[in-house]
């Protein structure tokens, strides 16, 4: 009686593998090919805050790629509801998520909502990017490596919409994924 997901087989690869491959390409093809990422990315866990959840666990191993590199969001194990009136709160001192990619919020067990997600999708870019993760601990309160800082061929436009995912204070995020 407990509602579960069924995803067809993909017959390709997982994000961690692309974001070694994706350094083998020329920096504007690679950008490119990394902003497609993200839109695709952004676009599905928008479907999923629509429908009123959160994932919670979003990093590269959770985005599969097919023979065609089109991403495919996976690992929806951690998914909650999320009620706009009553956000959510994981219970303290139990982190949902993968604690690279995690969220300040959901390290810390307060209160979550569609920024965390948000924060989750920087971090996974951040990886694309510069095949580097943005933090190596849960501390989220030491400044973060700009990825121009490994690649300065990086736009300054996309560096700012990635830094702006990775705001420690989810106040300073986008409203929604529609603007990223």
């Amino acid at each position: 009686d407990r509602p579960f997901l069924v995803m067809p087989y993909v017959d390709g690869f997982d994000g961690l593998t692309i974001g070694e491959k994706l350094q083998q390409y020329p920096p504007s093809e690679r950008h490119a090919r990394c902003c497609a990422i993200g839109r695709e990315i952004a676009k599905a866990l928008q479907h999923i805050h629509i429908n009123g959840k959160l994932h919670r666990d979003i990093k590269p191993s959770n985005i599969l790629f097919d023979r065609q590199e089109k991403s495919i969001l996976i690992d929806f194990g951690t998914i909650k509801e999320c009620d706009q009136d009553a956000l959510t709160q994981t219970q303290s001192g139990i982190l949902i998520g993968t604690p690279h990619y995690a969220a300040p919020e959901q390290i810390q067990g307060t209160i979550t909502d569609e920024r965390s997600d948000q924060f989750s999708l920087g971090a996974t870019l951040y990886f694309f990017f510069v095949n580097r993760k943005p933090f190596n601990s849960l501390d989220r309160t030491k400044a973060i490596v700009a990825p121009s800082f490994y690649d300065p061929s990086i736009p300054a436009n996309i560096e700012a919409c990635i830094m702006r995912l990775l705001a420690i204070d989810p106040m300073n995020r986008f409203i929604n994924l529609e603007q990223v």
